[in-house]
């Protein structure tokens, strides 16, 4: 039952993720850049999530990723970032973040749900 469970969890959040960025494609797209680096502990080692500084519309504007990684950024560096229409929340679009947390989702939840429904004799 758990594995059905999990199955559908996951199926769910690469749907919502996959979602949440259909949403932030119809914004605009500007070239950002990090300026600090926000390290979160964890207990595999830190996670550094990157603070990017853009212009917008004749302003700079700064926000802090939602997606961190293992290896710190590069203070400095250039990053491409999404800025939906509305009141959404900008984000790096780079290719790790945008496709990698939905195709996992969308190709592990089915086969971990095949697997629960296996076990229960569904499948």
């Amino acid at each position: 039952m758990f594995m059905l469970a999990f199955g559908c969890l996951l199926l769910g959040c690469g749907v919502a993720h996959e979602y949440i960025w259909r949403v932030r494609r119809k914004g605009r797209r500007t070239q950002g850049r990090i300026v600090a680096v926000k390290i979160v502990p964890d207990t595999e080692g830190p996670m550094y999530f990157p603070t990017v500084e853009f212009e917008w519309q004749g302003m700079k504007r700064t926000f802090t990723s939602t997606y961190g990684s293992s290896l710190p950024p590069e203070i400095g560096q250039r990053v491409e970032v999404m800025v939906p229409d509305g009141m959404g929340k900008p984000e790096v679009c780079s290719w790790w973040n945008r496709h990698v947390g939905t195709w996992l989702c969308l190709v592990l939840g089915p086969l971990i749900l095949m697997e629960g429904l296996r076990q229960l004799g569904w499948w």
